[in-house]
C-alpha cells in the first residue's frame, strides 16, 4: 500500500506551507522556489503542525518557540504498544490469580 506524505515547507525556521506529496525531493524543490534556496521541506506525517510553528535545532515548537509538539505514534506504534500493556496485564492477573 503507497501512503502520501505530508510535508512542511519551512524557512528560516518557521513552518510556512503544508502540503501533500508523495516524493521528498519534490516536496524540497517546492520549498526552495516558493521561499528560496535555504528553505526546506520535512516529513511531518506525524506532527500535529500549522502554519507559523517553529522549528528550531531539530525540534518542532509552538507558535510561540517555546511549546514543544511531539511526534503522534504510527498506528503500528500504537498496536506495538498497547500489546505490550495488555501482556504486562495479563501476567499480573495470572500472578494474582496464582497461575
Amino acid at each position: 500500500m503507497w501512503c502520501n506524505q505530508i510535508f512542511s515547507l519551512i524557512n528560516e525556521g518557521t513552518v510556512q506551507n503544508i502540503i501533500v506529496c508523495d516524493n521528498y525531493e519534490v516536496a524540497n524543490q517546492i520549498a526552495r522556489i516558493q521561499y528560496g534556496e535555504d528553505s526546506i521541506a520535512l516529513d511531518t506525517t506525524q506532527y500535529p503542525l500549522s502554519v507559523g510553528c517553529k522549528y528550531i535545532a531539530g525540534v518542532f515548537y509552538e507558535n510561540d518557540g517555546t511549546t514543544i509538539i511531539s511526534r503522534n505514534q504510527t498506528a503500528d506504534e500504537e498496536v506495538e504498544q498497547i500489546n505490550k500493556q495488555v501482556e504486562a496485564l495479563n501476567i499480573a492477573l495470572a500472578e494474582m490469580m496464582g497461575v
